[in-house]
């Protein structure tokens, strides 16, 4: 017969699960609540809120709002279980209360999930520090968001995945400005990264905003081509 799951071979499938959960090619959600419980079954704590997010993430991306109650869920139990992966809970419930509008909430979630982060000295921290600049640019706190994005960018010992979101804040706030060199510099700087690192999450925003920024540059043919990427 076959042989009793074990916490490798669940991780393993509730990985495959979740990289196409992030390429939002929508897997099985019966599979995903699958793999939630096998988690409460076999594996660790950190596993079963993982699975919670993963399974969570992949309901909101097939539309159903159950996933919103799941993201929810996670991040309290993250929270009473004083466990690192509070961090990611606090991302993918603040970046869904984003897309619906609540830009307040999510931001808030966002610096919650930020002193988390610098609490356990996860590896997240540097992604909610640059969703915490989107927010002020966002907010209309430009003076905040250029500075803390040059502090980012200045404080970065190698070229990590967040970089693009300090480089399109700076972009925009400049082209705005009229500063078209740094305008054009940064968005340059943009693009090089996102299509190195190809994460359709990085890209797309990184290709919009360019897009928008030769438009209204006045280089309509450049702006076709980028939009052409999407």
């Amino acid at each position: 017969g076959d042989l009793a799951p074990t916490r490798t071979t669940v991780a393993f499938r509730a990985g495959r699960w979740r990289v196409l959960v992030v390429a939002e090619e929508l897997p099985s959600l019966d599979e995903g609540e699958e793999l939630l419980a096998l988690a409460e079954s076999v594996g660790t704590t950190a596993d079963v809120l993982n699975a919670r997010i993963n399974l969570g993430t992949g309901r909101l991306h097939a539309g159903d709002d159950r996933g919103l109650g799941d993201l929810e869920a996670a991040l309290e139990q993250a929270l009473q279980a004083n466990s690192h992966v509070a961090a990611r809970a606090y991302i993918n419930l603040a970046s869904h209360l984003g897309s619906l509008g609540e830009l307040g909430r999510s931001g808030q979630l966002h610096r919650e999930g930020l002193e988390v982060a610098r609490r356990f000295g996860d590896t997240r921290e540097r992604w909610l520090h640059a969703e915490c600049l989107l927010d002020d640019y966002n907010a209309g706190d430009w003076a905040a968001a250029i500075d803390g994005s040059r502090a980012y960018l200045s404080e970065a010992t190698v070229p990590g995945y967040m970089d693009v979101a300090p480089r399109a804040v700076l972009a925009v706030t400049a082209a705005a400005r009229g500063d078209e060199s740094v305008a054009r510099a940064e968005a340059t700087a943009v693009l090089e990264q996102a299509r190195e690192i190809g994460d359709p999450q990085a890209l797309w925003p990184s290709l919009a905003t360019c897009a928008r920024l030769a438009l209204e540059g006045g280089r309509r043919a450049e702006a076709v081509s980028l939009v052409d990427e999407l």
